[in-house]
């Protein structure tokens, strides 16, 4: 299916099979949409973009608290030595007053 989009131009660098075939593959709703031909090569990869896969900022908030909510961290707490501890709670209550200060911008932006 590659190759025939290749040859049909629908692909044009190879580049963008590197670039964008990857974050089309991230998706997997999109991926069947694509290989089922139902949407083109830049469609699916538009598609993908929107849903958030590709974007630097979007992932790495994503696989945060995906670490957050994890159940090792109450147990990663709870086993913290008292020193250890302290400086825990001052990165979170940092993280915290930082995440209040992008959300009320993201809402700002939204609105």
């Amino acid at each position: 299916m590659i190759v025939k989009k290749i040859k049909a131009r629908e692909i044009p660098r190879a580049v963008d099979i590197r670039d964008k075939l990857t974050v089309i593959a991230k998706s997997k709703r999109t991926l069947k949409n694509f290989a089922s031909e139902k949407v083109s090569f830049q469609r699916a990869y538009e598609s993908a973009q929107a849903r958030g896969i590709g974007n630097a900022c979007y992932t790495k908030l994503h696989k945060f608290r995906i670490w957050l909510a994890e159940t090792d961290r109450v147990e990663d707490i709870d086993e913290m030595a008292p020193e250890i501890r302290n400086k825990s709670e001052f990165e979170v209550n940092k993280i915290e007053k930082r995440c209040r200060s992008l959300n009320r911008r993201l809402e700002a932006v939204h609105k």
